[in-house]
């Protein structure tokens, strides 16, 4: 059970840093889009 929970949260933290990625790239097509 415990391999599984740190699994998790190893997963979990990757998903947010390519959510952050994500976002951050949108919001650079945002800018690019308005200029």
């Amino acid at each position: 059970m415990e391999g599984v929970v740190s699994w998790l949260k190893d997963n979990i933290s990757r998903l947010k840093q390519s959510m952050d990625l994500l976002l951050k790239m949108n919001r650079v097509d945002h800018i690019s889009h308005q200029t």
